[in-house]
């Protein structure tokens, strides 16, 4: 026998008025919910809203080196980091070998915007961002990346939230 749980109620998402409706529960199955719960966004007539779905793995567009590469969607990180060798700094500037899931490289010189240290099992590790440009599908943008060597790494960048944020949901099934 099936029971059906009605949710019905208004949220404020991100400053909009928002209705989440019907999620079914199956006493039989230990009272777990459907998969799917609609989600309806009274300020845009019920439409789906104009952010761009991303899947786990996204292939972007550099610009500045004209080159691609196969990255990995990672909300927990901040900053987008890219895979970045013989690094090179010298009055604010800094001169890196980026280098793909292809093993194409481009060898570029940036302005630093700022320096950062991150702490990992082995050591607090010095890493510099810059501003590089993404295109991914029809949305292109200005980001802070950090140069990171990322060479043993499967996906040599890390799309981060400064990516994600305005125009990007990630859907863990999407292909």
């Amino acid at each position: 026998m099936k029971t059906y749980l009605y949710i019905i109620g208004s949220l404020l998402l991100l400053g909009q008025s928002t209705l989440i409706s019907c999620a079914q529960v199956d006493n039989n199955k230990g009272n777990k919910p459907n998969d799917k719960i609609t989600v309806l966004d009274n300020n845009k007539g019920n439409k789906p809203n104009d952010k761009i779905t991303v899947g786990q793995v996204a292939e972007v567009y550099i610009k500045e080196g004209d080159i691609n590469f196969l990255g990995r969607v990672d909300t927990g990180a901040e900053i987008t980091s890219i895979n970045a060798q013989n690094v090179k700094e010298a009055d604010g500037m800094v001169e890196f070998t980026m280098i793909n899931h292809d093993g194409k490289e481009y060898r570029l010189k940036s302005k630093v915007v700022k320096e950062s240290f991150v702490q990992n099992a082995e050591a607090r590790e010095k890493r510099y961002n810059v501003y590089l440009t993404l295109v991914y599908e029809n949305t292109t943008k200005k980001i802070l990346v950090n140069l990171n060597d990322r060479k043993t790494s499967t996906y040599k960048i890390l799309l981060g939230r400064n990516w994600l944020t305005k125009n990007f949901v990630v859907d863990v099934d999407k292909e």
